[in-house]
């Protein structure tokens, strides 16, 4: 199988020639308010120590309900 550059994303997160990112219109403000938000505090070592101190209970949070989900 072979792949070309458009079936992943340049640096800016876009598409082929064509450009655009591939999720729904309806979650475009959400994923640009995520993005901004992300790219703010990345290099924050106060929210880089507080991510990496919750990301256990994150994780259990998320085994839990896909285990229990029914």
């Amino acid at each position: 199988m072979t792949f070309s550059n458009s079936n992943f994303p340049d640096k800016e997160g876009f598409y082929g020639e064509y450009g655009g990112k591939f999720v729904p219109e309806t979650l475009m403000y959400a994923l640009e308010e995520l993005e901004n938000t992300y790219n703010k505090l990345k290099d924050n070592k106060d929210f880089i120590d507080e991510f990496y101190k919750d990301l256990p209970i994150l994780l259990a949070d998320l085994r839990h309900y896909i285990l229990h989900k029914d």
